[in-house]
């Protein structure tokens, strides 16, 4: 969302925000130039934020949702104040329910934004109307990554400059995958014994995952890192990045790696599929196959030749379809919509 908040300004779009007070997104928008709105929201149905939201909306000519639940509040305000195009961005490959409600929900919004063409599948079967939808894909700032210092994680960690660091970046998380990548590790190290694997980040299943690393007996192998605000910089330590999803709109941390020039290995599954395309940019192996994926893995590892080939096409093919300024086009397409 700064991403985008950030190029319209450039473009000479004025953006408002309205997030909730005290998080990292109402910290770091002001100093984007961003107008911050404080606006806590206690769930989808609440009312007052609606009414709040309603008021705001008043001076905007757009109202653009970017969560589920501000989907519904922006729906509420729009009725509440004054009536304003709503356009709901989606960027989970989650099935919607299918209650009364949903069904009002996702046939509601002027435009949907999907980031993914299996996003937008996902929403076409819940109801949406074809007419409503349009694909933008999500992007990055290449000079992030590129700007980012390297961590020596093989210093960190004690291993030799030989070591093979297989790494991954992802919340932990059911739909992530790491189960899959874990139980994948030990026909990985027949083939190449000096690799390690690496996970970097948080989350609900951390416990559950440390434990399936003991009982397969390789915790001097999978290192589990929690969360890092220096992941940037640990992804070029990596010499293979691997994203084993299983749910997966589409996966922007793939296009860190791109721009980091490190090699990706992906499961199939929802956009992924789309941004790595299989012996071009990436390998790809079938969601939730741990055999599938250790194969993936060694063939990126030792056939050298092809996966140098596939990372340069991988970073060319970032910047000319998933920068940050390709997605920001694409969303200020759809604004003209209403506009002209």
């Amino acid at each position: 969302m700064l991403l985008l908040g950030r190029g319209l300004l450039k473009r000479g779009i004025n953006v408002d925000l309205a997030c909730r007070p005290g998080g990292e997104l109402a910290r770091r928008a002001p100093a984007e130039g961003i107008n911050v709105w404080k606006l806590p929201i206690r769930g989808e149905w609440d009312a007052l934020a609606a009414w709040r939201l309603g008021t705001i909306a008043h001076e905007m000519d757009i109202l653009h949702a970017h969560t589920s639940h501000t989907h519904t509040v922006a729906l509420m305000a729009v009725r509440i104040g004054t009536m304003r195009p709503v356009v709901v961005h989606r960027r989970v490959d989650f099935e919607p329910g299918r209650g009364l409600f949903t069904r009002w929900k996702y046939r509601a919004p002027d435009r949907f934004i999907a980031i993914s063409d299996a996003v937008a599948q996902i929403i076409k079967a819940a109801g949406v109307p074809e007419s409503k939808i349009r694909v933008v894909y999500s992007g990055i700032e290449p000079k992030e990554i590129e700007s980012a210092p390297r961590v020596d994680l093989r210093r960190e960690l004690g291993l030799g400059r030989e070591t093979v660091i297989v790494g991954n970046i992802a919340q932990l998380v059911d739909h992530k995958g790491h189960r899959y990548l874990i139980d994948a590790t030990p026909e990985l190290l027949k083939a190449i014994p000096e690799a390690h694997v690496v996970i970097v980040g948080s989350g609900p299943l951390e416990t559950d995952l440390r434990a399936q690393i003991q009982n397969i007996g390789l915790t001097d192998r999978i290192h589990l890192l929690g969360y890092r605000n220096d992941a940037n910089g640990i992804l070029k330590s990596f010499d293979l990045f691997v994203m084993p999803s299983h749910l997966e709109g589409m996966g922007t941390v793939v296009l860190d790696a791109f721009a980091a020039s490190i090699p990706v290995v992906a499961a199939s599954a929802g956009g992924l599929a789309e941004i790595v395309m299989d012996g071009i940019t990436g390998r790809l192996a079938p969601a939730c196959d741990p055999e599938a994926l250790a194969q993936a893995m060694i063939d990126a590892l030792t056939q050298k030749a092809e996966t140098s080939r596939m990372v340069e096409t991988a970073l060319k093919s970032l910047r000319e379809n998933y920068t940050a300024d390709c997605m920001v086009e694409g969303v200020l397409k759809v604004y003209r919509e209403f506009t002209h």
